[in-house]
Formats: C-alpha cells, structure tokens, sequence
C-alpha cells in the first residue's frame, strides 16, 4: 500500500515538477509542495486499499479543480465587493449580493455531489477520514504559516486554496 502511494505521489511530483517550473517559479513550487503535501496527508490519514486508491484520486484531484475555481470566484467576487461599492447603482449592487451568495450555493452543491461519488468507491468511515483530514491538514498549514511569518510564504488568502 505504502508503495502505492510512493509510486503515485512520484507520479505527480514529477508531472507537476515540469509544469511549475515553466509558470511562476519559486512561487508555483511553493503550491506544488503544499500539494504533495496535502495529498500524503491525507493519503496517510484514510488509508486506502491500491483498488479505493486508484479510483479515489482521480476523482479527488477532478474535486480540488472544481472547488478551487468556485474559490477563485469568490475571491474576484470579494475584490468586487471591496472595489467597487461606491460608484455602482442599487440594481449592480443586488447583482453583486447574489453573485456572492450563488458562490456559496455552488460549493454546496460541489460538496453534495462529491460526497455522493466518493461514497459510491469509499466506506463512509474512509469519507469522513477524508473530511476530517482536509480540516486537520487546513489546520496544519495555517500553523506553519503563521509559524514561519516570512516574505518567502504563500500569502494568507492563497492558502485557500487547500480548503
């Protein structure tokens, strides 16, 4: 099993080495890092068997795309919210209040929808490892955060993106 997992996350640091290296430099190694991280985290936390394993990723990494475009959303629909307040019109505003609050519908119903797959390949137990994993590991990083306060660290409102 442990092999398993060597082998995947190997994988992935490989592939992902190769692309960060062509983007944002130091700054993308940095995510690629908390990435590898997150994923032995939890891959250490709900113990999946090679088959759970080889159907659980996929799926997993397909959710993480997802629920980081909704963050990115919300992140631009906060900027909006914070820049632009005082030179729209009441109509603007009330479209901004409900682009707002739809952000919060969709992770909802992201998080209904995986919860139901990862239910169809994983044990409930094993789901909520799953869950209580990505708390702790939210946990953990914003510790390491705040521990190491330097320039060199992701910005606060970037760490989101582990949620």
């Amino acid at each position: 099993m442990k092999n398993l997992i060597s082998l995947f996350t190997l994988a992935f640091l490989l592939n992902v080495g190769v692309n960060a290296q062509d983007r944002l430099g130091f700054r993308a190694e940095m995510v690629q890092r908390m990435k590898v991280e997150k994923i032995s985290f939890i891959a250490e936390q709900i113990n999946l068997t090679p088959k759970e394993a080889q159907d659980f990723w996929p799926m997993y990494n397909e959710f993480e795309q997802k629920r980081h475009q909704i963050e990115k959303s919300k992140r631009n629909n906060d900027e909006k919210l914070s820049d632009n307040q005082k030179v729209l019109s009441e109509d603007e505003l009330r479209k901004m209040c409900d682009d707002y609050t739809a952000s919060f519908d969709n992770e909802a119903r992201l998080v209904k929808e995986y919860n139901d797959k990862f239910l169809s390949i994983l044990p409930a137990q094993k789901v909520i490892r799953l869950y209580l994993a990505e708390k702790n590991f939210r946990t953990h990083m914003l510790q390491e955060f705040r521990r190491r306060n330097s320039k060199t660290s992701i910005p606060e409102n970037e760490i989101q993106y582990f949620y």
